[in-house]
């Protein structure tokens, strides 16, 4: 190996672990800090540090272009067992970026191994004495992007339905309370049951000096508040989240608060439609808020991720109806 190539090595290997810090201070570091949803921490240091990995296995071009592809994975897998394992990262996190990541770095790879082969090609190897210097420009560009265009608030919303035989009369109960719900109930999804979203327990209708409040617990201990705005019996009822401690966090993920700086799950409903004399519509809303880049990314997750919560929160009211009405009959 020439003096130029090891040198070149090193300075890849120094700019690896420069990358890897920054990403696990955005990522791992701080709580609840909105610059992990920035372009820099979600495209520009994965496509960096594929690109830099690559650089370091196959400087110049010669291996099969599938290391594009292999490398920048396995580091990235690898990467995230370390998060893990040592900062007890939560799933959540994990599952909205790691689809990102991957992709980002496979692409930083391609461009590492296409501009290898170029390099190669035309013979200009003085051209790649400081080319490993060069992949911290694109971190940096991005950075001054997102400085330059701040990220603004984006409202949306999930919503779900569920038939149930029964009139809105004998649903109604179970919107306001219901206590005692146990593991097995509601309907089996993605969230709950590998993502890893505590399922609820209870929710109970209190009434406050100055105030209606639905209180729900999730798993063990993860607790929030839906505060009722308005109530009409047997139609529907609309309410807004409150968050009192950080326990959904500590249960979840403790980057995404559900209140927190880029994220807000703001209100909610439900809302009877009889559709015949024994028969009707039950509809969950969620309203959320979300300041992040890559918008229509995270509100798909959005869709899923909400979506099957509200479906096995149907779930688990038209199977306490069912059996309600039926022990009636």
């Amino acid at each position: 190996m020439t003096v130029e190539e090891t040198s070149g090595t090193r300075v890849t290997l120094t700019l690896i672990g420069i990358l890897i810090t920054a990403m696990l201070f955005l990522f791992y570091g701080p709580e609840e800090s909105p610059q992990i949803t920035t372009l820099t921490a979600l495209l520009a240091i994965p496509a960096a540090l594929g690109g830099l990995v690559t650089q370091y296995v196959d400087p110049s071009g010669l291996r099969s272009p599938m290391g594009c592809f292999f490398w920048p994975t396995l580091f990235f897998l690898t990467i995230t067992g370390i998060a893990v394992a040592a900062f007890e990262e939560g799933a959540v996190c994990l599952v909205l970026i790691i689809p990102i990541w991957i992709p980002a770095a496979i692409a930083g790879g391609l461009v590492q191994y296409l501009n290898a082969r170029r390099r190669r090609r035309h013979a200009k190897r003085h051209q790649h004495r400081f080319y490993a210097s060069s992949w911290l420009l694109l971190p940096l560009l991005l950075m001054i992007w997102d400085q330059m265009w701040p990220v603004h608030w984006t409202n949306a919303s999930v919503e779900r339905s569920i038939i149930i035989d029964a009139s809105p009369k004998n649903i109604w109960p179970y919107l306001a309370s219901i206590r005692d719900i146990r593991a097995d109930e509601g309907k089996a999804n993605f969230t709950h049951d590998i993502v890893g979203i505590p399922r609820p327990t209870e929710a109970i209708l209190t009434r406050e000096s100055d105030r209606t409040v639905r209180k729900a617990l999730w798993g063990k201990s993860a607790r929030f508040e839906e505060v009722v705005q308005s109530v009409v019996p047997n139609r529907g009822m609309t309410w807004a989240f409150a968050f009192p401690d950080t326990s959904i966090q500590e249960y979840t993920d403790r980057h995404i608060s559900p209140a927190g700086p880029f994220l807000n799950i703001a209100s909610g409903s439900y809302r009877l439609e009889p559709i015949g004399s024994e028969r009707t519509r039950l509809v969950l809303t969620t309203h959320y808020r979300m300041k992040v880049r890559l918008v229509g990314y995270f509100q798909w997750w959005g869709e899923r991720l909400l979506g099957d919560v509200q479906d096995n929160v149907l779930a688990i009211v038209k199977d306490r109806v069912s059996a309600d009405v039926g022990l009636k009959q």
